[in-house]
Parts: C-alpha cells; sequence; structure tokens
C-alpha cells in the first residue's frame, strides 16, 4: 500500500479557473494611516470567495473591497483576506454578505 497524504476538498463552493482583472483595496481602519490599492488577477473563483495574484496589501482578518472587472460587468464586493503567500504573491479571500443578485451575477462570471 502506498504511503502518502490524503487530501479532502474542504470547499463547500465548487471553484472555476478564471482569470479576470482585479482592483482592489484595504479598507482603512483605525490603526491605518494610508490606504493601500493594488491591482491583480483572480487564479480561482467561487461564490464563496476568490485566490488573487497580486501585490499583497493586508494580512489574514483584514477586510478589502474589490472589484472584479469582466469585459460587459463589473463586481464589487467586500472580502475577508484568509491567507497569504507572499513567496507567490497569493492570497485567498471569502466574500462578505453578499446578496442574492451577488451571488447571481458571480455565477454568470464562473461560466
Amino acid at each position: 500500500m502506498a504511503k502518502g497524504k490524503l487530501y479532502l476538498e474542504k470547499r463547500k463552493q465548487k471553484r472555476v479557473e478564471k482569470n479576470y482583472e482585479i482592483n482592489y483595496m484595504l479598507v482603512p481602519t483605525e490603526f491605518t494611516t494610508q490606504i493601500k490599492r493594488a491591482m491583480g488577477f483572480s487564479k480561482d473563483l467561487s461564490t464563496g470567495g476568490v485566490r488573487v495574484e497580486g501585490d499583497i496589501i493586508g494580512k489574514p482578518g483584514d477586510i478589502i473591497k474589490a472589484e472584479l472587472i469582466k469585459p460587459d460587468a463589473n463586481f464589487t464586493v467586500f472580502a475577508e483576506i484568509k491567507w497569504v503567500k507572499a513567496s507567490e504573491r497569493q492570497f485567498g479571500v471569502a466574500f462578505l454578505s453578499l446578496k442574492a443578485h451577488d451571488e447571481e451575477a458571480l455565477e454568470e462570471m464562473m461560466e
């Protein structure tokens, strides 16, 4: 019997490989003195969140405002940074409080 690690999928939503431009900014808090903005690209997308490749502007727990850019429509959402891989210039976020029409727009972007 081969030895190795068993990988179990923990995600609740299906993810799709989509490469959309994303403009994002760190939501100011009482501890921030400047507004940090950056641009990156989605690497995979679900109705629950997205993996972003781009400049790291925050740490896990920070909130960003992100705009996913598609040729025929844009989608803006607030999200919490869940993890950061600075060496790969990637981070993952979970979307916060999506309304039904937001979820529908995301599902269209995932097609």
